[in-house]
């Protein structure tokens, strides 16, 4: 069985993904930024595990006329495929430029940190209350009974 989705899964897939992840607002449908191309294809690679669960889904959607009852009944009857279309849906959807430009996500980038500077948390006294109950930490071989008898890490 090929790693790879034919033309026409992929016409399909972005027709399903459609279903997923509808145009709303300023945000494109998942299918306008062809979630079943290239980026499914990285996805894929990332997760091949995937691939089977996804493929059961393509299958069960070729024949139907309803894409909406598909995903209720993948929802239902194949937790597995349901869960491999709308995760790999959902990545390549975020993963997209189009999606990544219209929310400002640009990706993981370098942060200089000065480990000089206090942190807001602490100059907005927000942990105040916690540091003012002191240590209450316990060691937990004094808690127990008789340790002659118990075995650490066993039950």
């Amino acid at each position: 069985m090929s790693g790879r989705l034919t033309i026409e899964q992929r016409v399909l897939l972005n027709a399903l993904a459609d279903v997923l992840i509808p145009e709303a607002e300023d945000m494109p449908s998942a299918g306008e930024v062809d979630v079943a191309g290239s980026l499914m294809d990285k996805a894929m690679n990332y997760r091949p595990d995937l691939f089977v669960p996804l493929r059961r889904a393509l299958a069960k959607a070729e024949t139907a006329s309803d894409l909406v009852s598909v995903c209720k009944s993948l929802e239902s009857e194949d937790a597995e495929a349901w869960s491999a279309l709308g995760l790999l849906v959902s990545w390549a959807y975020y993963r997209s430029e189009a999606v990544r430009a219209i929310t400002g996500y640009l990706g993981q980038q370098r942060r200089e940190i000065d480990p000089d500077d206090v942190p807001p948390y602490v100059s907005d006294q927000l942990l105040d209350r916690v540091r003012m109950k002191g240590r209450i930490w316990r060691d937990p071989d004094e808690l127990l009974p008789d340790q002659n008898n118990v075995k650490r890490g066993t039950r």
